[in-house]
């Protein structure tokens, strides 16, 4: 009876993983192996004190595994913690931690074949500690691809190369795994970044070391509370991370970025606005949002972003739709933009 049991449970664990590989790998096969097809399958996308809530059907859910990670943003190894709570003789009970989410499964045994029947999902918790963690299980191990790819952002390598300001001291606030990091170090600068992802920062650490690049220090830390200098960095850098924390966090962030920045330094700053598809719970039910949008806690309105830096001069401020094909399925961003300068003298 003990062996049968552990049969049954190792039987259980395959059929998990089947159903989250099968995602990972863009693998419809072997959710057809595993899910059952009568499936029902409902979820809860949290963002931003909203939730809003999926119902897919098994034709949906294979439909969805076939392009959700065709691109491999995944890897391979993704995160997929299996907790099995109980296996009876025909049903059982198991909880699922995958980069998008947690899926809480009851499976059946049809036929002698174990078959996930129902699934319970929503996104990570908001919290910082779980929010820390969830970045950590995205992004994965040192050796793992960059989740969201090598490349910086487009418009700080132009605005870099077309103005060739002075080279000093930046600061990646939010660096995440650190491609704009990467990008203003590879310009001169000496780069501090910064983030809650310890993951992030390890990645980092190691890329830019395998790249000779001996001018990026990393710090695993919580922006809303590191301690930045007065009047110390040439550049600063955020790039969706001012979104990521409450407005009112926000805003103190907004304030010790100016106040860190040295007269005549440059900020570029970028955040998600209430036109990104994933601020509005009544967005069209085939409008595709990102994956991570979960974390964030704050869409700025209109003008909103430019108020908050408008003791800098303006360089260039703009607000737009952005087609992010970077990571997961290919998804609209809302963005806001801005690149200020520190007049000289004191702000």
């Amino acid at each position: 009876m003990k062996e049968l049991i552990q049969t049954d449970r190792e039987a259980v664990k395959e059929a998990v993983l089947d159903y989250v590989e099968g995602v990972y790998e863009a693998n419809p096969a072997r959710i057809e192996r595993s899910v059952h097809p009568d499936l029902a399958k409902r979820g809860f996308f949290v963002h931003d004190q909203e939730t809003t809530e999926s119902t897919m059907s098994f034709t949906e859910f294979i439909e969805h595994t076939k392009t959700y990670n065709k691109d491999g943003q995944f890897p391979p190894d993704a995160p997929k913690e299996i907790t099995i709570y109980e296996v009876l003789d025909h049903t059982a009970s198991v909880k699922l931690i995958a980069a998008w989410g947690i899926d809480y499964m009851h499976l059946a045994k049809y036929n002698g074949k174990w078959m996930i029947i129902h699934v319970l999902w929503q996104t990570h918790p908001q919290d910082e500690t779980n929010i820390a963690d969830s970045f950590n299980r995205v992004y994965g191990k040192p050796d793992d691809p960059f989740y969201y790819g090598l490349h910086p952002s487009k418009e700080l390598e132009v605005f870099l190369n077309e103005t060739h300001p002075p080279t000093g001291k930046a600061l990646d606030l939010g660096s995440g795994e650190g491609r704009n990091s990467l990008l203003l170090a590879h310009y001169g600068y000496h780069v501090h970044a910064v983030d809650s992802s310890s993951q992030g920062i390890q990645k980092l650490e190691k890329y830019a070391h395998s790249q000779g690049l001996d001018n990026i220090d990393g710090e695993v830390a919580d922006v809303r509370t590191v301690h930045l200098t007065t009047n110390f960095y040439d550049a600063i850098v955020a790039v969706t991370i001012l979104d990521h924390i409450t407005e009112e966090e926000g805003k103190k962030v907004a304030e010790s970025i100016i106040e860190a920045l040295k007269p005549g330094g440059f900020v570029f700053i970028e955040a998600f606005t209430v036109h990104d598809p994933a601020a509005n719970t009544a967005r069209n039910e085939n409008e595709t949002i990102s994956e991570t949008a979960s974390f964030v806690q704050h869409y700025f309105d209109e003008s909103e972003l430019a108020d908050w830096f408008s003791k800098l001069e303006t360089l260039k401020y703009e607000e737009f739709m952005k087609y992010d094909d970077s990571h997961g399925k290919p998804h609209y961003h809302g963005l806001a933009r801005l690149i200020g300068k520190k007049p000289q003298g004191k702000v």
